[in-house]
């Protein structure tokens, strides 16, 4: 080996020798038959499990369903005497409207009959 190879090549040179030297791994001809057929015996897992391993997913999706559904609701903090105190509010703003309209009104007659 020269000096100036890099050492990477080195040791890929050095892993091709050892795996030549590696016997080879003979394959019985029904290796794939006796897999499978262990596969098919193999005992079949409890009715019982087979909840089990949806439990988690699903209550997480209902737990997530619950929190966007907390988080869309609107939320009212108002108390019911926040909520009378509100109203008469309302209340004198209608009052007020309905003076300022009948009070335009007035005057438009007003303003009609000293134009004449």
């Amino acid at each position: 080996m020269k000096p100036t190879e890099p050492d990477d090549l080195r040791d890929d040179e050095r892993l091709w020798r050892l795996l030549g030297e590696a016997r080879p791994v003979e394959v019985s001809p029904f290796f794939a038959r006796r897999v499978r057929r262990a596969a098919l015996e193999a005992p079949a897992e409890p009715a019982w499990f087979a909840w089990r391993r949806w439990l988690l997913p699903t209550a997480a999706c209902a737990g997530l369903a619950a929190l966007a559904a907390g988080a869309l609701v609107p939320r009212s903090d108002e108390s019911g005497a926040d909520s009378a105190v509100t109203a008469e509010q309302e209340f004198e703003t209608i009052a007020d409207l309905d003076l300022l309209i009948a009070s335009n009104d007035s005057t438009l007659w007003l303003d009609s009959s000293s134009s004449r």
